[in-house]
């Protein structure tokens, strides 16, 4: 059997929070000063016809006080993980995503499959956003930007099975006050000191992670995005595996750029308390949403081995990975077959293991990272792939 067929590809798509909510790729800017004072406000709306939107007004008496909402709220399906369903700037996303108008934001993107505790695929999404050209503006001291996705997930009948959406900044704009020397009047982007380069650095985003659930099966995911000007759009399709419990098995493989070592109590409004994320010993890898590496990136592969039985000690897990040249299909490096520390994952039934690979040697060109793992009683899985590009 060749490599194509043995190989389960992974593709390169968005995938957002059906079920699950997201996390945006940007920091808060400044630190509230010890006299600042920041509330989360929550209503309960009264009953109201399914698919109905209103409108909330909060006024503040305090002339530095700044409030951020949404611009609607709609009583509709999964209100937390499709905020936009019913909205304005969600019906301009679904008008462009029925459209012929091209592409003017380009997306990259990463899904990788994994298996979830239901039994389902958890599929964890990472996307690079096009952060040098979102649009936004200086008003004044104020920086003004909204960026808004919706998601529309198909089944091989292209049926709709699946809808998310979400924001950065509640739409049509929101904004960041800066204070520092602007020219009066400029409504454009001003000449960027080194203060607000690092306002914009912080603000604007750059990517997007999140995690979904998806039963066994093939989807096809249509993404749209808008900066509130330009448009753009990515579409592809993916498999969601199977994971049944007891059996020996490998998630795909997810390739990354960076790694930090998050506090304890790395919890906040930004990530879900569903989000699983990607440890090894106490650090968390990041999935690249752009799998175009450059000389001297870090290049790192994260995949977990699933089998009940490591727990109990009955059998031992090797793992062995390898680089293909797409083009040739010249071995570039290979690891060999390697047994794998059972470092287990807080679930008991996930051994996640990491590659940390150079590739300043590399050629400019496309590869292919496979993937299989292995037990002491005979049993292997299938090859796992991912594509990258060496620049």
């Amino acid at each position: 059997m060749g490599r194509e067929k043995q190989c389960r590809r992974t593709s390169r798509t968005l995938l957002d929070a059906v079920r699950y909510l997201g996390r945006v790729g940007r920091k808060t800017a400044t630190q509230p000063s010890d006299s600042s004072q920041t509330y989360l406000i929550t209503d309960v709306p009264p009953p109201s016809p399914k698919g109905s939107c209103h409108r909330i007004s909060l006024k503040v008496e305090h002339k530095n006080a700044t409030t951020l909402a949404p611009e609607q709220y709609c009583n509709t399906k999964d209100p937390l993980s499709d905020p936009l369903n019913g909205t304005a700037v969600g019906s301009k996303l679904l008008d462009y995503a029925n459209s012929p108008q091209l592409s003017t934001l380009p997306l990259s993107l990463q899904v990788t499959p994994l298996s979830a505790a239901s039994g389902a695929s958890r599929i964890n999404v990472a996307v690079a956003m096009p952060s040098n050209i979102l649009y936004r503006r200086w008003k004044s001291n104020q920086l003004i930007l909204s960026v808004a996705l919706v998601g529309l997930v198909y089944d091989k009948n292209h049926a709709l099975i699946a809808r998310f959406s979400d924001t950065v900044c509640p739409p049509p704009e929101c904004g960041l006050w800066y204070e520092g020397a602007v020219p009066p009047g400029n409504v454009s982007i001003p000449p960027l000191t080194d203060s607000l380069k690092r306002i914009e650095e912080l603000v604007v985003p750059s990517s997007y992670q999140t995690q979904l659930e998806l039963e066994p099966g093939d989807y096809q995911v249509e993404l749209e995005i808008t900066d509130g000007q330009k448009f753009g759009r990515a579409q592809a399709s993916v498999s969601a595996g199977d994971f049944p419990k007891g059996n020996l098995g490998m998630s795909g493989v997810a390739l990354c750029k960076t790694y930090h070592t998050p506090p304890l109590e790395e919890r906040g409004p930004t990530r879900a308390p569903q989000y699983v994320p990607l440890m090894v010993n106490g650090i968390e890898f990041t999935p690249a949403g752009n799998t175009q590496f450059k000389k001297g990136d870090q290049f790192m592969a994260y995949v977990e081995i699933y089998n009940s039985q490591v727990e109990a000690g009955a059998t031992k897990l090797y793992l062995e990975m390898k680089v293909i040249d797409t083009r040739t299909g010249e071995l570039k490096t290979a690891t060999g077959l390697r047994p794998v520390e059972s470092a287990m994952a807080s679930d008991k039934s996930a051994v996640p293991v990491v590659w940390s690979l150079a590739i300043d040697k590399f050629p400019t060109g496309t590869y292919s990272l496979e993937a299989q793992a292995s037990d002491s009683a005979g049993h292997t899985t299938d090859w796992r792939c991912a594509s990258f590009t060496v620049e």
